[in-house]
């Protein structure tokens, strides 16, 4: 990504038993990757990389040995930790190593200002070099090579946890489907230590945990082997005296519930909040979840304490309040019309998040550097910063607490929709923070990633014929909710995700652009949720600026076209759906599939900016634009979302998983 931005060629080493999605992202973003054979371990990769680099010419970053690397996270890292717990207490930080860059870096600044803080080091099981073991081949990919880094401080931290692999797994699994948090193997063995850690601390501890990065780049790991590409059989519903829908699914979740609060509250004893590098923002994890009435959570919570040391009753119960107080006022709070979605609370962004969900929104907007026409700017809005990287993130928060100020969602209901993927995957989240069951139907050709991913966040996925298209997805999601008594939070339909988009994606817009030039906005069209939201949002304060829509040039309905099959996922069904505000847009684009791809994997190489198929597809659009903009036009682009939720896909058929061959030097 930097050497994309920078101009820069790069030539990766690994190891061959690394995840072929970090090889293709890799390749994607014009790098190259040679691979080096298991049984040489890491210091195999790192001599190839030292032969390379004395061979070529090359500068070798040295990772392992540079003091750059802890020195960014001493001077970054380091001090937002810092800055954001200033004030609160922070008894424990739990990170794991790889390079030792973060573990060195964090530690060196923390201790510096709050010696008091416990730095916790956690490495393999079946690679303890820190506690003076040996090296054995272990799951935990970037954590603890097969020796001990030069930039490694052996005094940085105060104590040592070993991780099994199966236990890394399971965190990661849990995080997903409890908290919403889609993370990889490593994050979850971190977590998993701070768990051990939290088992014995004393009550009221505060627990930080590095995160260091997402389980996309491990969907050919174990991670996920237990997770089917197959439809999932939906049980019809049995027709008793006592049906009612949602009952089924609370009495569930009650009797599961019981048991999950009897495990983890003998487990857990204190606080314990996550921390990511790749987003750089906290959260407080809540592991419980209450999603029943009040004797169920009565009964669970009582039932649960049994046996318990009652010393430790007063943190627990502390810990479950935030949860029991929300859904108490949730439950209590005045019912609208069911005609139109209320006002939509935006809250500000503190420092520590009490969950998952508030990360979603608030963007940022960069500005293309090589791409663009010389006199025109180009900037673009980058949804793929949401948590689970995707656009979809909005609606699919903007439609549920809707539905949940509207009191037309029970708790503990199930909740089905229509989906490309991506509203599905952000639907999940949305659905394991709160503790709703989802069902996702979705056409079977549509990417394998995103059947996974929706899967491993605890959804169910329902795979309808292609020959149906959109339409058939969407009868089939209208099929299950009656059957069922599921809430259908209907994408297509439903105004409150326009109005999501209304008040958070064009608010956001309008702030960044306030006393700024801004001509045209561009955006392709799934649901038209962002589309018409944005373009009500702009037009009301700044009707000069021109809204582009584009859509397929195989599937130009709103240009009076009929529907064909076409490559670009997430845009345009076979229909136009009802959200879609056909005076929204002042111009139509059509678009190619072949140039969606092309222009994606440019904004990769050129710009190191790392999008899917939609996102080339709004940029090639927003590229004819500029090529009759008046000079010194601004363009502003939405991209919505990630390039790894195509791996299977088109977008990366050219991109091999093999190693490159690197030729060698012509001695002149």
């Amino acid at each position: 990504m930097v050497c994309a931005a920078k101009g820069y060629k790069f030539v990766a080493v690994m190891i061959e038993t690394f995840s072929i999605e970090r090889r293709k992202i890799m390749k994607f973003l014009g790098a190259k990757v040679v691979l080096t054979p298991k049984e040489l371990k890491g210091t195999g990769m790192v001599q190839k990389a030292e032969e390379l680099a004395k061979e070529h010419g090359w500068f070798q970053t040295k990772q392992f040995a540079n003091p750059a690397n802890p020195a960014y996270h001493r001077q970054t890292t380091g001090p937002e930790i810092v800055s954001d717990f200033s004030g609160k207490p922070l008894d424990y930080i739990v990170s794991g190593w790889g390079t030792g860059g973060t573990l060195t870096g964090v530690a060196g600044f923390v201790k510096s200002v709050r010696p008091d803080v416990q730095i916790i080091a956690a490495e393999p099981a079946k690679a303890q070099l820190l506690a003076g073991g040996k090296f054995g081949p272990h799951g935990i990919q970037g954590w603890a090579p097969d020796f001990i880094p030069a930039v490694l401080d052996r005094s940085a931290y105060d104590e040592i946890v070993a991780v099994a692999d199966e236990k890394a797994m399971s965190a990661s699994k849990l995080l997903a489907q409890k908290e919403g948090i889609f993370v990889g193997i490593s994050s979850g063995a971190t977590f998993a230590a701070a768990l051990e850690v939290a088992a014995r601390a004393p009550k009221n501890s505060h627990i930080l945990v590095i995160l260091p990065d997402t389980a996309e780049r491990y969907l050919s790991t174990p991670l996920f082997a237990d997770i089917s590409i197959e439809s999932d059989v939906i049980e019809p519903v049995v027709k008793t005296a006592s049906n009612e829908p949602g009952k089924n699914q609370v009495a569930t979740f009650a009797s599961k519930g019981e048991l999950v609060f009897k495990l983890l509250f003998k487990l857990l004893r204190s606080s314990i909040f996550a921390y990511s590098v790749q987003s750089g923002l906290l959260f407080l994890s809540k592991l419980f979840k209450v999603a029943q009435g009040k004797a169920n959570f009565t009964t669970a919570l009582r039932n649960a304490f049994s046996g318990i040391d009652s010393s430790h009753l007063g943190s627990l119960i502390a810990f479950t309040a935030f949860g029991w107080t929300a859904q108490a006022s949730l439950q209590t709070s005045e019912v609208p019309e069911k005609d139109s979605p209320q006002e939509i609370p935006y809250t500000v962004r503190s420092p520590i998040h009490h969950n998952i969900l508030s990360l979603v929104g608030r963007t940022p907007i960069v500005k293309i550097n090589r791409l663009a026409p010389e006199g025109v700017d180009m900037f673009v809005k980058i949804e793929s910063f949401n948590p689970l990287s995707s656009v979809k993130d909005r609606l699919a928060l903007g439609v549920i607490e809707d539905a949940e100020r509207r009191g037309l969602l029970k708790p503990g209901q199930t909740i089905v929709e229509a989906t490309s993927g991506n509203t599905g995957i952000a639907l999940a989240m949305v659905c394991a923070v709160k503790g709703y069951p989802f069902v996702a139907t979705m056409i079977e050709t549509f990417s394998v990633e995103r059947r996974k991913i929706m899967k491993f966040l605890g959804a169910k996925v329902v795979l309808t014929p292609k020959e149906l298209k959109g339409t058939g997805m969407v009868k089939k999601a209208e099929e299950l909710a009656l059957e069922h008594g599921w809430f259908q939070s209907k994408q297509f339909a439903n105004p409150a995700n326009p109005g999501y988009h209304r008040q958070t994606t064009g608010a956001e817009i309008l702030k960044s652009f306030a006393g700024k030039k801004l001509d045209f906005i561009v955006s392709g069209w799934g649901t038209g949720g962002t589309l018409t939201g944005v373009s009500a949002a702009i037009k009301a304060a700044r009707p000069e600026v021109k809204i582009v829509a584009c859509e397929p040039s195989k599937a130009p309905l709103l240009a009076g076209g009929n529907f064909g099959p076409h490559g670009i996922q997430g845009w345009t069904p076979d229909f136009i759906p009802e959200v879609l505000n056909r005076e929204a847009y002042d111009t139509l684009v059509s678009v190619v599939d072949q140039d969606a791809i092309a222009t994606s994997k440019l904004l990769a190489q050129s710009e190191g900016i790392f999008v899917g198929i939609s996102s080339g597809a709004t940029f090639a659009a927003a590229l004819e634009v500029a090529k009759t903009a008046p000079k010194g036009s601004s363009i502003l682009v939405i991209l919505p979302d990630t390039a790894e939720r195509y791996l299977s896909t088109p977008l990366f058929a050219d991109i091999s998983g093999d190693s490159d061959v690197i030729d060698p030097l012509v001695e002149e």
